[in-house]
């Protein structure tokens, strides 16, 4: 467990199943997660990923489970989705109830999600992307240091027509620097 000043990143737990299912289908927020055809999760396949996570199987990704620190509610998921051990890089993502949005969650769990993955990890660097639609995570990630490294365009069909994909990425002295 790894705490902010808002949030705790936990492990997952199997009641966390239904909660997030109904999180997942807020307006406007499962669009911003996947490069796949927007199509309702069933609980059989939440519970399965929920379920591995909870097994910890792959050595390389970590799931947490982000949760509102005074009132112990299950607010959205973070985590390491790759992490290259040679280049001691690691790739993220993150998304948070809309209830929670702009209210500093964000942030919070993006400082405590670094900071596990520099301290514990002895990652070199962090990248992601995110669709240039979603202008709360370019805020988010610039406020945090990363830095695009690189645009590409039209890679996503969304809302009708074609959407860039932006790359993005943090060092270590970087975050560290802006801490």
């Amino acid at each position: 467990m790894f705490q902010g000043q808002l949030v705790t990143l936990r492990a997952y737990k199997t009641e966390d199943v239904e909660v997030s299912l109904k999180l997942l289908e807020e307006e406007g927020l499962r669009d911003t997660l996947s490069m796949e055809v927007i199509f309702p999760y069933s609980t059989d396949s939440q519970k399965a990923y929920i379920e591995n996570s909870m097994k910890k199987n792959n050595k390389n990704v970590y799931n947490f489970a982000i949760e509102d620190k005074k009132t112990k509610q299950y607010i959205g998921s973070c985590g390491i989705n790759e992490y290259d051990m040679n280049q001691r890089i690691a790739t993220i993502g993150l998304w948070i109830s809309k209830d929670f949005q702009n209210k500093g969650y964000g942030t919070d769990t993006l400082q405590v999600l670094c900071k596990f993955i520099f301290d514990e990890l002895n990652a070199f660097k962090i990248t992601l992307f995110y669709f240039d639609f979603n202008e709360n995570a370019a805020k988010l990630y610039k406020k945090i240091g990363f830095v695009t490294e690189g645009i590409h365009r039209k890679e996503q069909f969304r809302y009708g027509k074609y959407h860039n994909r932006i790359y993005m990425g943090l060092f270590r002295e970087e975050f560290f620097k802006s801490e």
